[in-house]
């Protein structure tokens, strides 16, 4: 991890030792987010095919636990993204596990 600080010390290394309370481990499957990036880019390279991919955080169904839309590039002139292109809202439980509701909204 980086960051700023006003310390002197620069080298530091990321301590895979859990003994020091602090651990990471990648709980993606665990939490039901299922995405692949798809940049789709064209021949034509317009500017929002190659730079319209992004995530938003945001609570969308108003129950109070935020939901995650992720979104991927592609062909502009397509007139559905489907399978791996296709955009996707993954709906919080409260608890941290998503549900993909893409095909509900």
């Amino acid at each position: 991890m980086a960051g700023c600080a006003d310390s002197e010390q620069t080298e530091q290394a990321l301590s895979t030792d859990s003994s020091d309370g602090v651990s990471f481990s990648d709980g993606t499957q665990a939490s039901g987010v299922q995405f692949q990036h798809h940049a789709g880019r064209t021949e034509l390279k317009l500017l929002p095919e190659i730079m319209g991919s992004g995530v938003a955080i945001a609570d969308f169904n108003r129950d109070g636990a935020p939901d995650l839309i992720l979104v991927n590039a592609g062909d502009l002139n397509a007139s559905e993204r489907a399978g791996i292109a296709a955009n996707k809202l993954y709906i919080n439980d409260g608890k941290g596990n998503f549900r993909d509701a893409s095909s509900e909204w």
